[in-house]
């Protein structure tokens, strides 16, 4: 799976039982072991920190990482959380662990920020999550009525300066929506010339309805063997 050209699929499967927050027996267990949820990184791409990057971001890495004798490059992704019908995400962690000799110099979204976020419902369930500001409103066509409502959700990002890093995401007003979070960058400096990989794993609370319609919000991980999220890092120059 080239990372230059295919998305990655990350299936996330229910934590044993013994380790859950919430359980009602057997029958709970065994709805919440049937759900297939999912986190898709829609065709990540490696580019060149010059073209990804403000100005004053660039100055400082180049103070702080001596740009000039390290190579660097930004890993862009889009990022979509996408629920089994009667789930909803609570948080999800996105990490991501170098190997080969690199670092996480820079993440974006940076860390502790908040967002208030748009949700604009259309055919399919489909939802984006945009930057808005308090005065948007639902848009109304002589053909079709998009319905808007907002919810909060925070991103942080984590492990600046580390080997291992990430963004976790946690929505205020989940609901059983797919969801879509475009611009994500991860600026990768790679100190020596061996061949280096990247490994990206999930974790996620995620609220199930359950048989006596309550939702209740049970812990799930990365389904798939570490083996098959593993790209290897770009050829340096």
């Amino acid at each position: 799976m080239a990372l230059d050209n295919s998305s990655l699929f990350i299936d996330l499967e229910p934590i044993d039982p013994s380790q859950l927050r919430s359980t009602e027996g057997t029958s709970v267990w065994e709805t919440v072991q049937g759900k297939r949820n999912r986190i898709t990184i829609g065709q990540p791409r490696w580019v060149n920190p010059a073209d990804a990057l403000d100005a004053d971001t660039m100055a400082r890495l180049r103070r702080e990482y001596r740009l000039d004798e390290h190579d660097a490059r930004v890993m862009r992704m889009s990022l979509t959380l996408l629920p089994d019908p009667r789930c909803r995400f609570r948080t999800a962690d996105l990490v991501l662990t170098l190997a080969g000799g690199a670092t996480f110099v820079h993440l974006e979204p940076r860390e502790q920020l908040s967002t208030l976020v748009l949700t604009t419902a259309r055919a399919g369930g489909h939802a984006t999550l945009k930057l808005m500001s308090v005065a948007d409103v639902g848009v109304q066509t002589g053909a079709s009525t998009t319905k808007v409502t907002r919810s909060e959700a925070t991103i942080e990002a984590f492990g600046t300066g580390s080997p291992e890093a990430g963004w976790r995401l946690s929505l205020v007003s989940a609901r059983d929506i797919p969801l879509e979070f475009p611009d994500l960058s991860a600026v990768v400096f790679q100190e020596d010339r061996l061949a280096g990989s990247v490994q990206i794993g999930a974790v996620a609370e995620i609220d199930v309805l359950t048989p006596g319609d309550r939702w209740l919000t049970w812990a799930f991980k990365r389904a798939q063997p570490a083996a098959e999220l593993s790209q290897p890092l770009p050829q340096r120059t």
